[in-house]
């Protein structure tokens, strides 16, 4: 989407905030690239193994696509009868306002609680949330706090993942309110973009995280994937920079391949 159609699409999200519809919501922006020959996923994921080490890099194909990305935010993981969560949100990067700002101390407390409220149903006693810390993701900075409870006898991986996705710092806040407006508007998520991923083991322990900082890779085009929380206050050029950064953390890895080819195009 181009930045002038983003930016109104911010504005209108604003005004919904504004009048007290929604407290939350998350746009996303997708950027294209056509070279004159098929991106090579093996060299990609290399690279962002090497630039992104406090990120979870993954990968998936079907034969012909490959989606790839390198993602900052684990969703849960269950080990026996024990819960981790993140609640992630707030983002600020080189030239960016900084991270303890209220802006993003009030985006990841919406986070926080939609995740507490989430777990509580399905724990012996209320989640316990961590002091939000600085988690880095390459040349971004974000907010994080780690929650972590104990889950009723019987309660499954895919039971928690059913509570809690999307959580707000994919959809928004509320939940049911944030997804019906993202819908009537139009929002668009290539590819997996912003769904989960992980690993299952045979006894039913396991972990997923979020699908960000994603690009799909078919053939000779790479379509990659970026959103940013719309909270009150938010400034749309600010918002519009964040997913600048954020895309960038793709950029850079296809970089030396965009560099080399003179005929290829950025839509």
């Amino acid at each position: 989407m181009p930045a002038r159609a983003w930016i109104a699409r911010v504005n209108a999200a604003l005004r919904e905030i504004n009048l007290g519809q929604v407290d939350k919501l998350v746009l996303s922006r997708s950027r294209k690239f056509n070279a004159s020959r098929s991106f090579l996923p093996a060299q990609i994921l290399s690279r962002l193994i090497d630039q992104q080490q406090d990120s979870l890099i993954y990968a998936h194909g079907n034969g012909q696509q490959t989606f790839l990305g390198a993602t900052p935010e684990r969703l849960v993981s269950l080990h026996g009868d024990q819960i981790s969560a993140d609640a992630l949100a707030g983002t600020a990067w080189p030239g960016s306002t900084e991270l303890a700002g209220q802006k993003n101390l009030h985006e990841q407390s919406l986070v926080v609680r939609a995740v507490c409220e989430a777990l509580t149903p399905l724990c012996a006693l209320p989640p316990q949330v961590s002091r939000a810390e600085e988690h880095p993701a390459g040349r971004l900075l974000h907010l994080r706090s780690q929650i972590t409870a104990t889950a009723h006898p019987g309660t499954t991986l895919f039971d928690l993942i059913r509570a809690l996705h999307p959580t707000p710092a994919v959809g928004g806040f509320p939940v049911p309110a944030a997804l019906d407006w993202l819908t009537t508007h139009g929002e668009q998520r290539p590819g997996w973009y912003s769904g989960g991923f992980g690993i299952l083991t045979p006894d039913g322990n396991g972990e997923f995280s979020v699908a960000l900082r994603s690009a799909l890779l078919d053939g000779n085009t790479a379509e990659l994937q970026a959103g940013a929380g719309i909270v009150a206050g938010s400034d749309p050029q600010q918002e519009l920079a964040e997913t600048e950064a954020k895309l960038g953390t793709l950029l850079a890895a296809l970089s030396p391949a965009i560099a080399a080819d003179k005929n290829g195009t950025i839509g």
